[in-house]
């Protein structure tokens, strides 16, 4: 937990964009901006997600130990909406969800 705990707060550069997946089929040959012609929602959203970056950081909300076994097949889903974050999480797990969403860093102002 120390090395992974390290890797997310100090290793990992939350600001920096993710480098692009390279896709099956497609050529290199041609530019950026041929690319972002075809498809102007991907690029618009593209730009959008560099723009972001800027104020991403990680913290550490909490650390302890569960007394049973919760985790059992953990895999990423894309959950748009607070309900359906709690629907993948379970009722086990639904109130660690609330507690995130509530936690606030510490050097945020308390009331803004």
């Amino acid at each position: 937990m120390k090395h992974y705990t390290r890797l997310l707060e100090r290793r990992i550069d939350w600001t920096q964009p993710a480098r692009k997946r390279d896709t099956e089929g497609e050529d290199d040959e041609g530019s950026e901006n041929e690319k972002s012609a075809q498809n102007p929602v991907e690029s618009s959203a593209m730009a959008t997600d560099e723009a972001s970056l800027a104020d991403n950081r990680c913290d550490t909300v909490w650390q302890g130990v569960i007394s049973e076994r919760v985790l059992h097949g953990f895999k990423t889903v894309r959950a748009p909406t607070d309900n359906i974050a709690r629907e993948n999480l379970g009722s086990k797990l639904s109130p660690y969800w609330d507690t995130v969403k509530n936690w606030r860093p510490a050097d945020e102002e308390l009331y803004e």
